[in-house]
């Protein structure tokens, strides 16, 4: 069978999130080689015949070291190399988006894929597990989809603008994503990617399809009791085809390792709760000392300094 010609192909995105490499050959938790993780899931997606392009979907770094974006940056670029495509990164609630841009560029933009609008918006808010976009941002946003392009647009994010299924990540969602979804009505925009749980989710709002890829550091498991939060051992990635009409067909892609299901953490209804009151919103307003009113919906959104969030 001959290869259909490019502009008949999808456009092909490997998306890949929640690397939290560090810097200094330590382990996430002290219990995952995450470097080591990202090797595994390169060499297995290398596999692939083509990819347009490789999006990064934020909590990248685990400490904010610049040791850890240089080498997450040599580690895509060199996969990508075999593509000729490009390496697109955003940043997360463990990234330090300073330190970030400092390696890899804005954590902001906006790119064209074959046609395909691909935008790029930090969701990082400074001391906090949650994620946040500013209104300057959502005008942004708003602008660049103003007219349509070619193979639609799709926007990559690291908190996902849908509901989180476990009882921590409840707490540490995007803020207000109905702004987000005000903007982009009636707009081309017909894919969002994202990640931050830590395991595989697609769903749809209205028309537009939100993908959530694995991580590649660990897995959340969804089957824990709702009051819990449990993560096991597992890697993987998305593998994304956005068709000529827009149609998003996503395949989320496991990694097998002899110790995959092996359990990590089994937090506990109590640290639960004081995570989430340390990390989360609530945290956040009691931090300022008022009930997140218009002034304090600024200061909650801040985007400036290092990141935060429990270490999943």
């Amino acid at each position: 069978m001959s290869t259909p010609p490019a502009e008949q192909r999808p456009v092909r995105i490997l998306q890949l999130s929640d690397t939290h490499l560090l810097g200094g050959g330590r382990w996430h938790r002290d219990q995952v080689d995450t470097t080591a993780a990202l090797e595994r899931v390169l060499s297995h997606a290398a596999s692939l015949a083509h990819v347009d392009a490789i999006v990064a979907t934020g909590d990248l770094s685990d400490d904010g070291s610049v040791e850890s974006y240089r080498t997450l940056r040599r580690m895509l670029e060199a996969v990508a190399a075999q593509w000729d495509c490009p390496v697109l990164a955003t940043t997360g609630n463990h990234d330090d988006r300073p330190v970030f841009e400092t390696v890899f560029g804005p954590a902001d933009g906006v790119t064209d894929i074959r046609g395909l609008r691909i935008v790029r918006l930090s969701t990082t808010v400074a001391g906090r597990g949650y994620g946040a976009l500013s209104g300057a941002q959502l005008d942004s946003l708003a602008e660049q989809l103003r007219e349509p392009s070619r193979r639609g647009s799709m926007l990559a994010l690291h908190h996902p603008p849908v509901p989180a299924r476990t009882a921590l990540l409840a707490a540490l969602e995007l803020l207000e994503p109905q702004s987000l979804w005000d903007r982009v009505t009636g707009t081309d925009l017909h894919t969002v990617v994202a990640g931050h749980f830590h395991h595989a989710l697609v769903t749809t709002v209205g028309q537009v399809t939100v993908a959530v890829a694995p991580a590649v550091a660990n897995s959340t498991d969804v089957t824990a009791p709702s009051d819990r939060e449990r993560a096991v051992r597992g890697s993987g990635y998305a593998v994304i085809d956005i068709a000529a009409n827009g149609i998003a067909t996503v395949l989320p892609v496991r990694v097998p390792a002899p110790d995959d299901g092996v359990e990590l953490f089994d937090l506990s209804p109590a640290e639960v709760a004081r995570l989430a009151d340390e990390y989360g919103l609530l945290g956040a307003q009691a931090a300022l000392g008022a009930q997140a009113g218009p002034g304090a919906q600024a200061e909650l959104g801040a985007q400036a300094g290092p990141a935060a969030g429990p270490s999943q």
